[in-house]
């Protein structure tokens, strides 16, 4: 994943080692290593962060989703589930 290559400003910023070292991985990952396209993809999308309230209605809104379809299409429930674990795990 590449970033838009413009004019740039340098600046000194103090970064926990924790988000240091997720950022390090996701730039292993993701941008060949490079740590601060990583970190411009970052904050170029972080506007509308998700904060624990979101998740938390995000989750209630599946769970009522799954209730109101569980006796009409379990096996669609079970993918419903999946694909809510699978976007609670990514944004760890």
């Amino acid at each position: 994943m590449k970033t838009n290559k413009g004019p740039t400003v340098k600046k000194s910023v103090r970064i926990p080692r924790d988000v240091v070292s997720e950022l390090q991985k996701e730039a292993e990952k993701k941008f060949g290593g490079n740590f601060s396209d990583a970190a411009i993809y970052r904050m170029s999308n972080f506007k509308a962060p998700l904060t624990p309230a979101i998740m938390s209605k995000i989750q209630n809104i599946t769970n009522k989703s799954v209730e109101v379809v569980r006796n009409v299409d379990s096996q669609r429930v079970d993918e419903i589930q999946k694909e809510v674990d699978a976007l609670w795990n990514y944004l760890k």
